[in-house]
């Protein structure tokens, strides 16, 4: 069975928690489940567990959000990132804005200089990560002093792209980072993927991955990696990310992925892992660790090509999707 949810038009910040909807309309409200619980002129910032963060873009303020119980924290400053126990904000004093730290409510400035705009990922409780051209650099996160850089540029230049028409392109630069325990993994530009060690900045490993459209997401300590295209095998690989060693390749037969190159970011969880052709908003939900396609749905008259950050989700038996127009898509198992 299949039907669509009308939830207005939302925009594509689009969060599932718990069986709930959060989202932000397409007048800027922010909603639950269809409702509008905060109007106002809101963005959603970032969200980790069951913590939503909003941005107030009229008073330039972040408003936390407890997804269990609906519970509303404002602060008098405004989110960057967030892990389980920091936070890097933006604070206005005396009209200059600083980096702030924010330990379970306890604030102190760490840094009034750093770009903002470069500041990557906290990686744990004393570092955060930066990028900067064809730099990957690791920095305290009390004072924001440079601990180690690795420059990237020559990463993987060895490898599929050599010789190509697309040789020029093979300089790397930083397009994702994943990280289990002490080592950092950086996809590059190149589709290859670089083992780091976190405390030194010492290449560990690095591996090629499909030309171009490579989209892996992170479970644990694994990479699960989905390669699709017309004139290739499409196969699941599923790499660690300690040893950049591959652990298991499966093919996975299904006609979207023979007949469609371009596919939205993967959605995974302990079970499934997800994607939708951008074009023809066919998702397939694969079991990960068969490699058997499960569920197939279409989204019905497509008319916008769906952006590659409106991953679907799978929850119990539903899947989500948001198309290209702002429209939620919900379906549901037949029983």
């Amino acid at each position: 069975m299949i039907y669509k949810a009308n939830i207005r038009k939302i925009s594509s910040q689009l969060i599932l928690i718990e069986d709930k909807i959060f989202y932000i309309d397409d007048e800027n409200n922010f909603c639950i489940d269809g409702e509008i619980f905060l109007k106002g002129n809101y963005s959603i910032s970032y969200s980790i567990k069951n913590k939503i963060a909003l941005l107030d873009e009229n008073n330039f303020k972040t408003i936390l959000i407890n997804a269990i119980n609906n519970k509303i924290e404002n602060l008098d400053y405004v989110l960057i990132l967030l892990n389980h126990t920091n936070g890097i904000f933006l604070s206005n004093e005396n009209n200059k804005w600083n980096i702030i730290r924010v330990i379970k409510k306890n604030s102190e400035i760490i840094n009034n200089k750093f770009d903002l705009n470069l500041i990557n990922k906290i990686l744990d409780n004393n570092t955060f990560l930066s990028t900067k051209e064809n730099n990957l650099s690791c920095h305290q996160l009390e004072n924001a002093e440079e601990l180690w850089k690795l420059d990237v540029s020559k990463l993987g230049e060895y490898l599929h792209l050599k010789g190509t028409e697309h040789e020029e392109l093979r300089a790397g630069t930083v397009h994702e980072i994943y990280n289990y325990k002490t080592v950092l993994v950086a996809l590059l530009r190149n589709d290859t993927i670089v083992g780091i060690d976190s405390a030194t900045g010492d290449v560990l490993w690095q591996k090629p991955l499909f030309l171009f459209i490579s989209r892996p997401v992170q479970l644990n300590d694994k990479l699960y990696h989905i390669v699709t295209g017309v004139d290739v095998k499409n196969m699941l690989q599923v790499y660690d990310l300690a040893t950049g060693k591959l652990e298991r390749e499966i093919e996975i037969t299904h006609p979207v992925l023979k007949e469609n190159t371009f596919f939205t970011k993967r959605f995974i969880n302990d079970t499934y892992i997800a994607l939708t052709a951008t074009k023809t908003g066919e998702i397939l939900v694969i079991n990960h660790k068969t490699a058997i396609v499960e569920d197939y749905a279409k989204l019905p008259n497509l008319k916008e090509k769906i952006p590659i950050d409106n991953i679907p989700q799978v929850h119990q038996n539903k899947v989500y999707q948001l198309d290209g127009e702002g429209t939620l898509y919900i379906f549901e198992k037949e029983e």
